[in-house]
């Protein structure tokens, strides 16, 4: 049954559906125009001069929501820097730092049940000695939320998860598109990794669980018994997993035994709040990014020595103009975006080199 509710969902449109609802509006919209032009003196020439829709289309879709860009373009720029500082090859590293939303999203081969789904996310990590295992903190009213009905979040229903042995749904991605669904799988999983089933995986090992506000510490001493505990400094209201894994990173840069930190995620945020932060981060860091063949390590401390600090601190704040989930974009092709981010690299090296000599005079 349709209701009045059902006028505030919003459907997401592929590019094709896009450019069809685009010259449908100007089609409408001109032949508008064209009737009030037999009866009013309209200079069509000069109001073709504007966009024929109640938004302009370089910065909105159809409906009024924001444009967005491909934030991958920065990073892809940043890359070129030197690309020798790319590596196919996963290098060993004694400290893991997980995007633990980004890591159930890329799931495909899912098992029956979530206590399954629980014994594979736990295996996913790389047997390090340290594992972050890092995830978001979903609040009622957030500044997220233009951003989830963009993608179509919330469409889903509520799927209560009982216990380990409930039945994972079959249309996974739709059933991430809940909130309340993934505040329940994350929270199961770490029941389940409290449990002392997991205290032999555990043994030897660290696994910061952060989650909400709070981080906890799993561990087992004999292999038999799980311990968990809060860790006060790891505890943080900040709302995503990106901004939180930089300060796990920095938490976990105070380990002397440990040489190398890798930090999964598939996130441009996450890579140049690294860049940003790297001379916090004491280790050699790696940021391990991508899938299938394209999956690749990128080594931020080398890559932090081509730029200065100013210019890596800029860059954070020039990406919170472009890329950020709240802000507008021009809606530009990829080879456009793909200039405009060399132009603002040059632009911001420019400057600084004016600034440091005006500073010397």
């Amino acid at each position: 049954m349709t209701t009045f509710s059902c006028l505030n969902k919003q459907k997401n449109k592929k590019s094709n559906d896009f450019k069809r609802i685009k010259v449908t509006a100007q089609r409408n919209m001109f032949g508008q125009l064209l009737m009030v032009s037999q009866t009013h003196d309209i200079d069509l020439a000069k109001v073709m001069t504007y966009p024929l829709n109640l938004f302009p289309w370089s910065l909105a879709t159809s409906d009024g929501s924001l444009m967005k860009t491909n934030k991958a373009v920065l990073l892809h720029k940043l890359e070129e820097a030197e690309i020798a500082l790319t590596s196919r090859h996963p290098e060993i590293s004694d400290i893991h730092v997980i995007d633990g939303n980004a890591l159930l999203q890329s799931l495909i081969a899912l098992p029956d049940t979530f206590g399954e789904l629980a014994l594979k996310v736990f295996t996913c990590p790389p047997s390090a000695s340290v594992v972050h295992f890092i995830t978001d903190r979903y609040d009622d009213l957030s500044i997220k939320d233009i951003e989830r009905v963009r993608r179509g979040q919330d469409d889903c229903n509520t799927h209560t998860i009982r216990g380990p042995s409930t039945k994972i749904p079959r249309n996974w991605k739709a059933f991430l598109s809940n909130t309340a669904n993934k505040r329940a799988v994350i929270s199961l999983l770490l029941s389940e990794w409290e449990d002392d089933k997991y205290a032999s995986r555990l043994q030897g090992r660290l696994l910061y669980f952060s989650h909400k506000d709070t981080c906890s510490l799993l561990s087992s001493e004999d292999g038999e018994i799980t311990d968990s505990q809060l860790v006060q400094s790891l505890a943080t209201s900040q709302e995503e997993a990106h901004t939180k894994i930089i300060l796990h990173c920095i938490h976990a840069s105070m380990d002397l035994k440990c040489n190398t930190m890798i930090v999964r995620s598939p996130d441009t945020d996450v890579f140049l709040l690294l860049l940003a932060f790297a001379d916090e981060i004491d280790k050699n860091l790696l940021f391990d990014t991508g899938t299938s063949n394209n999956r690749r390590q990128i080594n931020v401390t080398v890559l932090k020595e081509k730029f200065s600090p100013n210019i890596r601190s800029a860059l954070l704040g020039l990406h919170s103009f472009t890329g950020c989930d709240t802000d507008d974009a021009v809606q530009d092709s990829d080879d456009d975006q793909d200039s405009v981010a060399s132009d603002d690299i040059e632009w911001l090296s420019e400057s600084e080199e004016d600034i440091t000599d005006s500073d010397t005079d």
